[in-house]
């Protein structure tokens, strides 16, 4: 089993269709939007794994912000 990438981005949504096979083939799954509501997604269907740095930032800023 290989380990799932992380896929990094600055946008508030994502689409996942699933991964390709090697050959090109079309085994993936129907087209998904996903939302940020934190910094972290997973597609319920591949468990592909999304980041939003944007929020990442803002969250760490907020938490900085807090403790002064």
């Amino acid at each position: 089993m290989h380990e799932k990438e992380i896929i990094y981005t600055d946008e508030s949504s994502v689409f996942c269709d699933g991964e390709s096979g090697e050959l090109g083939d079309a085994s993936g799954h129907p087209r998904i939007y996903l939302t940020f509501k934190t910094d972290t997604l997973v597609c319920p269907y591949c468990s592909r794994l999304f980041k939003n740095k944007t929020i990442k930032n803002q969250q760490s800023f907020k938490k900085n912000n807090e403790k002064k």
